[in-house]
């Protein structure tokens, strides 16, 4: 499955693992995570062209991976890590062989605080291509 494969090109990473240890989580964070952690899903799967010949399963996903922080700085460099852990990564991880990923681009973003008593949240988050085939 592509989400297991993704999950652990991440945590499979040392500079990733360095900042946010096993926080990688698929769609959400559980409630009360300790910050920094990375989330991500997956936002589109388009299937390859399908035959006899060649079964199914794979395709070309598009990814989201999303880095929090309450620290912008902290957040920035886990982006950069993931991207660098996943960018041109290839193989067979989990049943999942990729084939090839490719990084789609950047956005930041800022979740206020709802109390004086919190901290605001950095977010960055990541889009990849990811293609793919079931083992």
């Amino acid at each position: 499955m592509l989400q297991q494969a993704i999950r652990s090109l991440i945590v499979g990473d040392s500079s990733v693992a360095n900042i946010v240890g096993a926080g990688v989580y698929a769609h959400a964070a559980p409630q009360g995570s300790a910050f920094p952690y990375v989330t991500f899903f997956v936002v589109d799967d388009v299937p390859h062209t399908h035959s006899l010949s060649t079964g199914l399963g794979g395709g070309r996903q598009r990814v989201q991976v999303d880095c929090w922080s309450t620290d912008y700085e902290q957040a920035k460099t886990l982006s950069l890590a993931i991207r660098k852990a996943l960018v041109g990564n290839s193989g067979t991880k989990n049943g999942t062989t990729i084939q090839a990923i490719l990084s789609e681009g950047s956005r930041d973003t800022y979740e206020k605080p709802e109390s004086a008593k919190e901290l605001g949240v950095y977010g960055v988050s990541e889009d990849f291509m990811v293609w793919s085939a079931d083992a």
